[in-house]
């Protein structure tokens, strides 16, 4: 599933999303995605993911950082 997510980092960036990174949890649960517009594209990416995208964190962009 992150192969689809990284496939879809157009999509997104066309949104003003910028995903920087994303990984398994740790537990194997699911699908982490790190993006610094968490906020407000939160809703969104869990929903065009779930159930495999479990979270979704904050950090800020390298342009910002």
């Amino acid at each position: 599933m992150l192969t689809a997510v990284v496939r879809d980092t157009e999509y997104w960036r066309d949104r003003g999303v910028e995903i920087t990174t994303g990984g398994k949890r740790v537990d194997g649960s699911g699908i982490v995605l790190v993006t610094p517009q968490a906020d407000t594209a939160r809703a969104d990416l869990l929903a065009r993911y779930r159930p495999y995208v479990v979270q979704v964190v904050d950090q800020p962009s390298a342009a910002t950082a």
